[in-house]
């Protein structure tokens, strides 16, 4: 159980981290997509909602 525990230590220490500025800008990148999505679903569901109250 150690050595494994020593290995994940070493392992982890092998890992490079995203910067600060990395982290924000991926994290923008993921929201707004979110949003566009979520917006385009909205569309797409009002244009069926409407086509429905036709049928």
């Amino acid at each position: 159980m150690f050595k494994f525990i020593k290995e994940v230590i070493a392992s982890m220490k092998k890992v490079t981290w995203p910067t600060l500025e990395q982290n924000r800008r991926d994290t923008s990148t993921v929201v707004w997509c979110s949003i566009l999505f979520a917006a385009y679903l909205g569309v797409l569901d009002f244009i069926f909602q409407q086509l429905v109250k036709l049928l």
